[in-house]
């Protein structure tokens, strides 16, 4: 089905880039997968997501909240940072 195609094609990123958050203008083999992805995300915050492809994303690293997660991240490099300075 689609989704599984565009699933194997999130698997494909995930493998080259070592992360699932695509670019939301990214295409991949030529296809929106940047888009897929935001619609995934949308779908998750509506309750409409089904629970298993919810839980296959979740097993690839698919992030929910991207500011939240980008957030940590960057506070997590300035904690490092104060230690080390």
């Amino acid at each position: 089905n689609q989704w599984e195609e565009m699933f194997a094609l999130l698997v494909q990123f995930q493998q080259r880039e070592g992360t699932c958050n695509v670019p939301d203008l990214h295409k991949e083999d030529g296809i929106n997968l940047g888009k897929w992805l935001r619609t995934q995300r949308a779908s998750k915050k509506k309750a409409t997501l089904a629970k298993e492809y919810q839980k296959q994303l979740e097993e690839l690293g698919v992030v929910w909240n991207v500011l939240e997660n980008q957030w940590e991240e960057m506070f997590a490099l300035l904690v490092q940072f104060q230690q080390r300075e």
